[in-house]
């Protein structure tokens, strides 16, 4: 498209640390650049520190009374006040088009122009039970993803599979779906560190994370691996999501054999990704597996859930499981643990077929086939 467009980009997931505020983060820097005719304006819930504003980039903030990562968690809701302050902003400005790179920070918004939504995965949809705290909570998700819906031009998601999977919760014409797939961050690659005899889980101690069966086949894998430990990385005091980080806790038999990491800085987690022994995601349901992209890039041996996104993104460069078979976990892990510890070439080559230049490009093609 010739003509330069006035691209309005909820940032309500701005400062979130898992996977929705990387997107926006990551995606938003290459957007810019590989549009540099168009001018983007970033709508903030509150300021935000240490925002650097492009030549085409500007943020704004609507100074709303709770963020996003405080009212739209497990057991909260956005208020009404909040919500009518996001739309003000966005009203404030003059803009050709709108994309909320995720439903989950969504706000009704009020002018008409074409409005991309992002929907990453339908987890919460069809199985609530991993999401909400609630039934109200539940019923406040499902009223705003169908007024997302019905305002949306278009719609964005992260994979083939979640692009199925959205086409057959909400019969959406996969015509209007557009598939960006995320990538490693530039930070994470191979490093010449030793391999250590850890098992390495990264994302939240969600539900859907499916992480109990990790716990469960550890001793197992002890008896044959002496000293073989589980470092699982995930904030679980400030995420907002539901976690179950005091059931895991439970479960724990051995003393010291599992270590709850929380949150880790990206340069000590590519030390992780490149000093564990074998990567492991046994994931219920995925969207994407943002995770793996990383580990893939740091040349980890991966065993990683079958059935979703996370086969998808692996590419037959991992190693695949039934998440729902503890035994095929222990014989996968063990073999991998079999190996010399050498970086995995083909989880390389694989990962460097994903790019966040190479999503902002389609999601660029995406929001220009809006305006049409």
């Amino acid at each position: 498209m010739a003509r330069a467009l006035e691209v309005g980009i909820d940032g309500g997931t701005w400062s979130n640390r898992r996977g929705y505020g990387r997107f926006l983060r990551q995606i938003l820097p290459e957007l810019a650049r590989c549009r540099p005719q168009w001018r983007f304006t970033v709508f903030l819930d509150q300021p935000q520190p240490d925002l650097t504003e492009g030549p085409n980039v500007r943020f704004t903030a609507a100074r709303t009374d709770r963020s996003v990562a405080e009212s739209a968690s497990a057991g909260g809701n956005r208020g009404a006040v909040d919500l009518l302050k996001m739309g003000q902003s966005v009203n404030r400005y003059k803009l050709d088009l709108l994309w909320f790179p995720t439903v989950y920070s969504y706000f009704p918004v009020t002018r008409r122009i074409p409005i991309v939504v992002g929907i990453h995965d339908t987890m919460a949809d069809r199985f609530p039970q991993w999401a909400f705290s609630g039934k109200r909570n539940e019923l406040l998700w499902n009223a705003k993803v169908r007024l997302a819906l019905m305002q949306a031009t278009r719609i964005m998601t992260v994979s083939e599979y979640s692009k199925r999977s959205i086409v057959e919760v909400f019969k959406v014409n996969p015509d209007h779906i557009g598939v960006v797939p995320e990538g490693a961050a530039e930070i994470f690659g191979p490093l010449d560190l030793p391999r250590e005899p850890f098992l390495l889980a990264v994302g939240g101690l969600s539900p859907n994370k499916n992480l109990d069966l990790l716990i469960r086949i550890l001793p197992e894998l002890r008896r044959t691996h002496p000293g073989l430990t589980l470092t699982l990385v995930g904030d679980y005091t400030k995420d907002g999501f539901r976690n179950c980080h005091a059931e895991l806790a439970a479960l724990v038999r051995e003393p010291g054999s599992v270590n709850f990491a929380g949150f880790v800085p990206d340069e000590e987690l590519v030390r992780l990704y490149n000093r564990c022994a074998v990567f492991v995601m046994p994931s219920l349901e995925e969207g994407f597996g943002l995770p793996l992209a990383e580990a893939m890039a740091c040349g980890c041996h991966c065993v990683v859930s079958s059935g979703h996104a996370l086969e998808e993104l692996g590419g037959g460069a991992v190693t695949t499981c039934n998440p729902n078979s503890a035994e095929s976990w222990v014989a996968a892990i063990g073999q991998l643990l079999d190996k010399p510890a050498v970086h995995n070439e083909a989880a390389l080559r694989r990962s460097a077929q994903y790019s966040w230049r190479a999503g902002a490009e389609a999601l660029a093609k995406l929001l220009e086939g809006a305006m049409s």
